[in-house]
């Protein structure tokens, strides 16, 4: 086991740190039949060649490595490896939702921003061990690790299983390969959590795969007894123009409040169903705003500060859909009821603070959407004070 890995150079390769020297020792330690060293080099991991997201020059020389530890019969914690070859892969996936990754695109947008970098921004790349080229190799070599990922899904242990149902997921190319195999571990089945994240990787997958795919178990699916099948089945089969069923079930989940804000269990979205089906229905609910803008307010009153995130994103994506002019910039009286009861909403009910402190994120989404950015600036724009 991992008998090649001093043929790489990892000296003169570079992560968050610099030097890559260490990764070999982290990743034979994710193999150590001790529990607290396998934690420790996890973490070691997510800090060096993926840190905050980034991925460096070193990265994809790991992936290979940690496919052949999922192969290998004795290494415990497969489960967390193949969650962290996601991120190797992807960063934060969840950015890819709730489309899934377009392949073609996510190579054209890496090339383009290469190829418009300043020399300063290439000599930083160059110092800090940033490379373009590396990300499309995360990727790639995630990519042609499916079938050992295919293998795993008939893995006994359940969260094997799981975490390698998720991966395949976001690797549309392979879909003609991975539905099939989806689909039979699928029809065994029992338990709400586990066809809930069975049914929404064949819809990730669906929505970017170049192939047919027979969607007959997602539309069985929807008249399920389960409020979380249902509604992420909504969330698989949802499309332009989106079908009356599937709004009305997508608008049901999110009402149903705190049973799917948080979902031990799924996955996608780490575990945010309502905020899942509200991003769907920014995305292809546009047409029905006055039915769905309502229903996101009155969950927003509900939700903790990361799910937020989601809901707040969801309605400002609506409202601005066809706006030239950021909201700020706006007079309040040329504003809509709606775009009013949207600002309302975020005032009484955002996600402001974490903890004892303000939610950074929450001000930056604000922020990007042309909304006062901060509670303050919010209510001199409503006239509260």
């Amino acid at each position: 086991m991992l008998e090649q890995i001093e043929n790489i150079d990892w000296g003169n390769l570079k992560h968050a740190y610099g030097s890559a020297l260490d990764v070999p020792n982290n990743i034979r330690n994710l193999a150590s039949l001790d529990e607290k060293i396998r934690d420790k080099a996890l973490y070691n991991l997510y800090g060096n060649i993926f840190h905050q997201g980034t991925r460096y020059e070193a990265t994809p020389y790991a992936i290979p490595f940690l496919y052949e530890l999922i192969e290998t019969e004795s290494v415990k914690d497969k489960h967390k490896i193949i969650s962290l070859l996601v991120n190797l892969a992807l960063g934060y996936e969840e950015k890819y939702l709730p489309d899934g990754v377009n392949p073609e695109n996510f190579r054209k947008e890496l090339l383009e921003s290469e190829a418009n970098m300043t020399d300063a921004q290439r000599e930083n790349c160059e110092k800090y061990g940033h490379s373009i080229s590396a990300l499309i190799d995360c990727y790639d070599y995630m990519k042609n690790g499916i079938p050992t990922l295919l293998n795993c899904l008939r893995s006994k242990d359940v969260r094997i299983q799981k975490a390698a149902l998720y991966a395949i997921s976001w690797f549309p190319e392979e879909s003609e390969k991975s539905i099939p195999e989806i689909i039979k571990v699928l029809s065994n089945f029992e338990e709400e959590i586990e066809i809930a994240n069975g049914v929404l990787a064949i819809g990730l997958l669906n929505k970017q795969s170049k192939n047919k795919i027979d969607l007959s178990p997602i539309n069985y699916c929807l008249k399920s007894d389960s409020e979380l099948i249902r509604t992420c089945s909504a969330i698989a089969l949802a499309k332009n123009p989106i079908e009356k069923e599937i709004l009305e079930i997508l608008i049901e989940g999110i009402k149903s409040g705190k049973n799917l804000n948080f979902v031990e269990g799924i996955l996608f979205n780490e575990g945010r169903i309502s905020g899942y089906a509200s991003t769907t229905l920014s995305k292809y609910g546009k047409a029905e705003t006055e039915k769905i803008i309502p229903v996101l307010c009155q969950v927003l009153e509900t939700v903790n500060s990361y799910q937020a995130l989601d809901i707040t994103f969801a309605i400002l994506s609506i409202i601005n859909d066809k706006r030239t002019i950021s909201i700020k910039d706006e007079k309040l009286e040329d504003l809509n009821l709606l775009e009013l009861k949207v600002l309302d909403s975020i005032y009484k009910h955002g996600g402001w603070t974490l903890g004892t402190g303000d939610f950074v994120n929450y001000f930056e989404l604000l922020r990007s959407a042309g909304i006062p950015d901060s509670k303050d600036e919010l209510d001199k724009y409503l006239n509260k004070k």
